[in-house]
């Protein structure tokens, strides 16, 4: 019997993917990859996405919003040496709501005692 749960969690551990359900940074630098000219790695991503507050519990509802506008109207890639990158214009307000969030966070933070 010992042996059949080594099995199960060797098995579970070969099912691929990531064993965590993504955050709300995770799906925000999936979804604006096309925002970037000089996308950072993953993890870079997640974590400057943090730091700036999109995973806040003041930002969180319009990072969603916004990640979900954009996985609905993906932004596609652009010669970054001759055009901004902007998302998509059904998304331009939500992912604007997002962004102003994140300096009302920033001005929050820097408040604080």
């Amino acid at each position: 019997m010992r042996g059949a749960w080594v099995w199960l969690i060797l098995l579970a551990g070969c099912q691929g993917g990531y064993p965590l359900a993504p955050t709300v940074c995770d799906d925000w630098c999936e979804a604006s990859k096309g925002l970037m000219c000089f996308p950072d790695e993953p993890a870079a991503c997640v974590a400057s996405c943090e730091t700036q507050g999109f995973s806040s519990t003041l930002c969180e509802a319009s990072t969603r919003a916004a990640v979900d506008c954009m996985r609905a109207h993906p932004t596609p890639p652009v010669d970054c040496q001759e055009t901004i990158p902007l998302p998509d214009p059904a998304c331009i307000d939500v992912v604007g709501v997002a962004s102003n969030c994140i300096l009302i966070y920033e001005q929050s933070a820097g408040s604080s005692p």
